[in-house]
């Protein structure tokens, strides 16, 4: 469930990766994304997927379209109040949280780090899942190839890089 940044992600190369290995012929997999969509948007499509679905897992990709809008605190903050009312949503679902992705701008890439680290240090405190993307940015150098012209949306091979990290995330986890 999430932004723009996930509305190529193949739902069923996720479950069915070597990385992951859950071979269930129950299992099923959707993907749900908003462009555009900010964190209150997200959140009312969980409400309405908590209607007509029951899970096992949700990964959540959320917050990027606040940057540079909101300081990264309030974002942290706002993600934090997202994740858990997706998880009163759908007890007892494993939540999952996919790191922002960096941007265009150093500027905003430093908020991002702030944001994403604070939700990293966050997570076993507030019983969720963080999935980082570490090969988007090493050493404070943005991949430019997985990234299409805007370097926001992920290419071919960075949308290939973001199935990869969820599978590697929800590996040896039953559904």
């Amino acid at each position: 469930l999430g932004d723009s940044i996930v509305k190529r992600i193949d739902a069923h190369a996720v479950l069915n990766s070597p990385i992951t290995r859950i071979n269930s012929p129950e299992a099923k997999v959707r993907v749900e994304s908003i462009s555009g969509a900010g964190i209150q948007e997200i959140y009312e499509r969980a409400q309405d997927l908590s209607e007509q679905y029951r899970t096992k897992k949700i990964i959540l990709h959320a917050g990027a379209n606040h940057i540079p809008k909101v300081s990264p605190r309030s974002l942290s903050f706002s993600i934090i109040r997202l994740i858990e009312g997706i998880q009163a949503l759908f007890p007892p679902t494993d939540i999952f949280y996919s790191a922002i992705l960096p941007k265009k701008s150093v500027s905003w890439n430093t908020g991002i780090n702030q944001v994403n680290k604070h939700l990293y240090e966050c997570s076993r405190m507030l019983d969720y899942n963080y999935i980082p993307h570490p090969r988007f940015c090493q050493k404070s150098v943005v991949n430019t190839s997985f990234f299409i012209a805007d370097r926001v949306h992920p290419s071919p091979q960075g949308t290939l890089q973001l199935q990869n990290d969820f599978s590697w995330a929800i590996r040896d986890l039953s559904l």
